[in-house]
């Protein structure tokens, strides 16, 4: 990973604007960058917590300079926060001081040529080990998993973009590992000199659909997703005039040879190469051994219920309008959902104790009842349900849900539409329901 794995840039005196652009640019890429790679070792997770604490105490004090309040700091998911839209502010007017610093202290300075090339290394070595996470977490099916019960129950229209889009790239495990697998090959083609420009195309191709996608359904990943456009199309920037010559049928030049260095210093250079690529292939199984989850059923209860009889403190609701009878019940892997007769659907965390046939609901603060027993921190925030499964397509539950006992009788709802239609080669008419 030395700087002589890609061309080198001409020697020649830059102009003024390429010397203050350079400089900026590569103050703007590293401070988007790192902690990459230096976090990538063993055991050097703080480092990268670290520098996260940083910039978020520097956007904090942004934030107070601006009178933003109520930042939520918190990982959450979003990478669309208004926090990190203050930091990238923060990161560019860093960049800006960095840069009349830097522009001051070096006006002597006619080139950066070496530095240039080194810093494209390790932003293709960045962007690679990206798309490999990204690449691979689709292609095993852990970012988009099996569509749940929970999902199967919802209407359509009830659904958010965002839901809708994850659905869809969920139902179909084909697709899924076809989108994995571009995202895949072209980090796998970026850790090469010589296929480096084809990896960066096909970066920039497969991340920029990503980002109409994300801005279409309303994904909270936009700003982290454009970064990476921009990253590739930068790696390909040196090529990509004599691609565009290549695509029109016209001579290119042919890529300039890396330069050759001597016996130690090309020994010191795949020693570097060697340890960066072992560095990559840590990192990843690091990052995704936290992340990878088994896509099966977690628990004997997972499936879709439709409720036959549903009896609340002691009485039998049979109203088809009746706002608190349950209609179905959804249990996905580590959550469970009630779906009233008004079609009121209430999302809560569950573990189910297959010994005790038990389940262990969670609640949320804001629906405590005030007038049952607090536990020993002083909250009301869990239920214990029993459970029994006279058949194996029934079931049966009992306990207090918001303070009223139930008692409930459940069959299996059958297999989904959606889950069961298939793959037609061959359709006498579009079935589109």
């Amino acid at each position: 990973m030395m700087a002589s794995d890609v061309p080198m840039a001409t020697t020649s005196s830059w102009s003024l604007g390429q010397r203050v652009a350079f400089r900026f640019g590569f103050l703007l890429a590293a401070f988007i960058t790192l902690p990459f790679p230096f976090n990538l070792p063993p055991k050097m997770d703080w480092l990268g917590k670290q520098w996260n604490n940083l910039w978020d105490w520097g956007t904090s004090g942004l934030a107070s300079l601006l009178g933003i309040s109520d930042l939520v700091f918190e990982a959450n998911g979003s990478g669309d926060r208004t926090v990190d839209y203050l930091q990238l502010l923060l990161i560019a007017i860093v960049a800006v001081v960095g840069t009349i610093v830097w522009s001051i202290a070096d006006r002597r300075r006619r080139s950066y040529a070496r530095l240039a090339a080194a810093a494209l290394v390790v932003l293709r070595y960045s962007l690679a080990y990206t798309m490999l996470i990204y690449g691979i977490i689709k292609i095993a099916k852990s970012q988009f998993p099996d569509p749940l019960p929970g999902r199967l129950v919802e209407p359509v229209g009830d659904v958010s973009p965002m839901g809708l889009l994850w659905t869809f790239m969920s139902y179909s495990l084909p697709y899924t590992v076809f989108a994995g697998s571009l995202e895949a090959i072209s980090g796998t083609l970026l850790l090469w000199r010589r296929t480096v420009t084809l990896g960066a195309v096909m970066a920039a191709a497969v991340m920029f659909n990503v980002v109409v996608l994300n801005f279409c359904y309303d994904v909270p990943v936009k700003l982290f997703a454009m970064q990476l456009v921009v990253m590739a199309v930068v790696i390909a920037a040196p090529r990509m005039r004599a691609l565009i010559a290549v695509l029109l049928g016209r001579a290119a030049p042919e890529a300039p040879r890396r330069p050759r260095m001597s016996v130690r210093q090309e020994r010191a250079r795949l020693a570097a190469k060697t340890a960066m690529l072992a560095l990559i292939a840590w990192g990843l199984y690091h990052q995704l051994a936290g992340n990878l989850r088994h896509n099966g059923r977690l628990n004997e209860l997972q499936d879709a219920w439709l409720v036959d009889s549903f009896t609340l403190d002691g009485v039998e609701r049979t109203s088809a309008t009746d706002p608190e009878r349950w209609q179905k019940i959804a249990v996905n892997q580590r959550g469970i959902w009630l779906v009233s007769m008004l079609g009121r659907r209430e999302g809560l965390d569950q573990k189910i104790d297959p010994d005790k046939h038990e389940i262990t609901v969670d609640l949320d603060d804001d629906d405590l009842d005030k007038d049952r027993p607090k536990n020993k921190d002083g909250k009301v925030d869990q239920e214990v349900w029993t459970y029994r499964r006279p058949t194996p397509d029934h079931l049966e539950l009992d306990g207090v849900h918001r303070g009223k006992r139930f008692h409930a009788t459940a069959h299996l709802a059958p297999p989904s539409l959606l889950m069961t239609r298939g793959f037609r080669w061959i359709n006498e008419a579009p079935f589109n329901r």
